[in-house]
Formats: structure tokens, C-alpha cells, sequence
């Protein structure tokens, strides 16, 4: 798949413009305007301390680079949009501020170019249909480094993407989406046929009327990748966490902790048919659907499970209807007080090497360990981005694993026979491969 985060942002024109003449009351919409005219690289000269500008609607129809220097905030009075990019031009934004932008869709950004995003922070943004902060248009290409999405919304009613709703290819990197609100994706909504990839980024307590609380996605067209994510105290009807009805999804180096849904998928909600999820180097803890229909997953299509561990979850997985989990191998199930496998689907198809605490999954694989009151001896929940369980000495997951990765969840190499679960007792961490945490 095409890594649309290799865009940079070299190559731009020579200078557009300085805004301002050093002081705060000569950084105006007009200069920035008139500084934004041609396209070129944008800076400010608006004294030492951070500035407002109030900010017009600005059409973006050439290569154009905003450096805000970590000082300007550009506020759209929750009257208008920031920036509307036309086909073929190029947007750069660095070191800014977009606060209270408003529009249909993309209350701060509309892309049908290419935007990249570094160091950008989108706060309080709204639209009346999706993409509260950015919407990327099909065709669009948005590549997001370092940002920040805090508070933006759309209705709960209708809209989709809380901070962005992507119809075209994305990546993100390094980023935070926090306390964003839509019907469906509260943070980040991936539709039509784009290709994704979401990286080194983290989910925090954003909030969907329906599906997918962190992040949703809804199109057979679709392909997206999530790789070392953060999934924490998300909340929505179903798949409070992630919700997949359609697309191809991969998750790994991922974890899920604390998300909350009224039913159908505490963590992760599966539906759709077409090409298994699957799931990789992955911990599902403390993750709730009030119904108890999955708190862990919730899978009413095909799921595969490698080296996942599910603990503490209001139960594990909750294979409904058509729901099939095609492939389970080093898998750790433990949660207490609820079924590990539980639903009307298909029974668990086991590769092998997996442990549950009950005989729920009816596991029948080479090496499985299932039985009602074994203790896998997972420790206590550690966080280092993303959250996970340890196996402690003597535990019986170690090195009764088979096939894994060279890595576990956190990057830490597995030495010689590996465990089963997501993590590595004793697991080598080694810091030219470990990815950058957000900050």
C-alpha cells in the first residue's frame, strides 16, 4: 500500500510573504491574506509573545507553507473555515494553532489537494455535516505529523468524524485525538476507498453516538492499517474503541483499555463481510459493553487473533450470527467473572498455542491450555503508550508460543521460544527499533 506520509515539505516556492511588523496589532487577516497570495512560505514577525488573528476563509490554489513559529493561533469565531484547499495545490501547515473554525464539512480544513499537517494543534472546531476539524475529500491526500485534535465535533445526530472524516488516503503520526464528539467516529472517520495508515497515536476519551469512539470505518473499498495505537476511555453505542463495518483493517502493537459501549463492543466492534480483521501483538484490559455482548470484541464477521491478550474485559470475544474467528493462535484469554468466548457464531477455529481460563472457546489446537481456573500469572497493567500485561515469573504463557513475531506489542525482541499473548517475559528492548511515543 502507498505510504502517503513520505510527503514532505520541500520544494515549495520561494518566499510568499512575512506577516506583520513585529508588533500584535500588525498581524491581521488582511496581511495574512495578502501574504497568502501566490502561494509560497508564510511566516510572522508579530513580536515575542503568542497572537490571535482572526481568520477569513483562505482559498489555497497554489503550494503554499504556513509556519506559525508555536506563536499564532488563527480563530475563526466559530463562524468560518480556516482553509479551503482546491484540486492540485498543496497545503503545509506548521507550529499553529486552528480554534473554533466552522463549516458544513471540515469546520477548519476542506482538502481536495494534498495537506500536511506538523506540529498542529485543532481545538474547538465544528461542522453541521462531517469532519469537525478536516474534511479530506476523495481525492484528497492529508498527511498529519504531530498534531493534536481536542474538542471538535460534529452533531451527534448525523455527522461523521468528530476531528477528520477521510474520504481520501490519510496518514497519521504521532498524534493525539481527545474529547471529540460525532455520530460516528468521535475522533477519526475513514470512508469510500482510501488507504490509511494510523501510527504512534493515541484515542483518549473521544465519543460517538453510534459506532467507533476512537476511530470508525464503514467502506469494503477501504484499507487501513493500525500500528502501535492507543486505544483509552472511549465511548459510544457500539465499538467504543474502534468500530469496522466494512474495509480491510489490520491493528497491531495496539491496545484497548477502559472503553466503554452500551452494547456490541467495549473495545472493538467487527461487522461486515468481506476480508478478516486481524489482530496482531494486541491487549484488550478493563473494557466494558454493558450488556456484556463483547467487551473485549464484539465480531459479527471474520476475525483473526495472533498474540493477543484479553484481560479483565466484561468477556473476551462475542461471536454473533455470522461472526467467525477464522484464525486464534498464542492467544491469552483471562477475564474473570465473564465468559472468555461467548455468542450464537461459529465456534473459535484454534491454531494453536492459546490459553483460556474456561473451557468458553472449547479450545482444540496443538498446545492450547484451556480449563476452567487456570491462571495464566499476567501481572498488573503497565502503560509505556500503549498498555499491556506482563507475564509473571513462572507463568505458564512462557515460551509455549509458536510462529510469532520478531516483535512483541511494546518492540521488544522475542528471544528464542516465544510466550503466549501480546507481550515477551523478558522481552529485549531495543531502542533503535522502539517507534517515538506522542508526547
Amino acid at each position: 500500500m502507498p505510504r502517503t506520509g513520505i510527503l514532505r515539505a520541500e520544494g515549495e516556492a520561494a518566499s510568499g510573504g512575512v506577516v506583520g511588523t513585529g508588533t500584535p496589532a500588525s498581524c491581521t487577516s488582511s496581511a495574512l491574506q495578502t501574504a497568502l497570495t501566490g502561494g509560497g512560505l508564510v511566516t510572522f514577525n508579530c513580536g515575542p509573545s503568542p497572537v490571535t488573528i482572526v481568520s477569513n476563509t483562505y482559498v489555497i490554489t497554489a503550494d503554499t507553507t504556513v509556519d506559525g513559529g508555536g506563536l499564532i493561533t488563527l480563530d475563526g469565531e466559530n463562524l468560518r473555515q480556516h482553509f479551503l484547499v482546491q484540486p492540485g495545490a498543496r497545503l503545509t501547515l506548521q507550529r499553529l494553532t486552528l480554534t473554533r473554525g466552522n463549516f458544513a464539512n471540515g469546520g477548519s480544513i476542506y482538502n481536495q489537494g494534498i495537506t500536511v499537517l506538523a506540529n498542529v494543534i485543532f481545538d474547538r472546531n465544528s461542522a453541521s455535516g462531517n469532519g469537525g476539524a478536516i474534511y479530506n475529500a476523495a481525492g484528497g491526500v492529508l498527511v498529519v505529523n504531530r498534531a493534536t485534535f481536542s474538542k471538535n465535533q460534529v452533531p451527534l445526530g448525523v455527522g461523521y468524524g468528530g476531528a477528520i472524516a477521510s474520504l481520501g488516503n490519510i496518514t497519521v503520526t504521532g498524534s493525539l485525538f481527545t474529547q471529540n464528539e460525532a455520530r460516528y467516529g468521535g475522533g477519526l472517520f475513514v470512508g469510500s476507498s482510501a488507504l490509511g495508515e494510523v501510527i504512534n497515536t493515541a484515542f483518549s476519551a473521544n465519543k460517538a453516538q453510534m459506532f467507533g469512539g476512537g476511530l470508525y470505518m464503514n467502506n469494503d473499498s477501504s484499507v487501513i492499517t493500525v500500528t502501535h495505537a492507543a486505544f483509552d476511555n472511549n465511548t459510544a453505542a457500539s465499538g467504543a474503541g474502534l468500530g469496522r463495518s466494512g474495509g480491510r483493517l489490520t491493528v497491531q502493537h495496539a491496545s484497548f483499555t477502559d472503553n466503554t459501549a452500551v452494547s456490541q463492543g467495549g473495545a472493538l466492534n467487527v461487522s461486515g463481510v468481506g476480508v478478516p480483521v486481524r489482530v496482531v501483538n494486541t491487549t484488550f484490559s478493563g473494557n466494558v459493553a454493558s450488556d456484556s455482548k463483547g467487551g473485549g470484541i464484539f465480531n459479527n464477521g471474520m476475525l483473526e487473533l495472533v498474540n493477543v491478550t484479553l484481560k479483565n474485559n466484561t468477556n473476551g470475544v462475542f461471536n454473533f450470527g455470522a461472526g467467525e474467528i477464522t484464525l486464534m493462535r498464542n492467544s491469552v484469554l483471562d477475564n474473570p467473572g465473564y465468559l472468555n468466548c461467548d455468542g450464537d457464531g461459529t465456534p473459535v477455529t484454534s491454531n494453536g498455542y492459546n490459553h483460556s481460563n474456561d473451557n468458553s472457546c472449547a479450545l482444540a489446537g496443538p498446545g492450547d491450555q484451556n480449563g476452567l481456573g487456570l491462571d495464566p500469572k499476567l501481572g498488573p497493567r503497565q502503560v509505556s503508550f500503549t498498555a499491556f500485561h506482563l507475564p509473571l515469573a513462572g507463568s505458564p504463557l512462557i515460551n509455549a508460543a509458536t510462529n510469532c513475531s520478531l516483535f512483541d506489542q511494546r518492540y521488544a525482541l522475542r528471544p528464542d521460544a516465544c510466550d503466549i499473548g501480546a507481550v515477551e517475559f523478558g522481552g529485549l528492548l531495543a531502542r533503535a527499533y522502539a517507534p517515538i511515543a506522542v508526547k
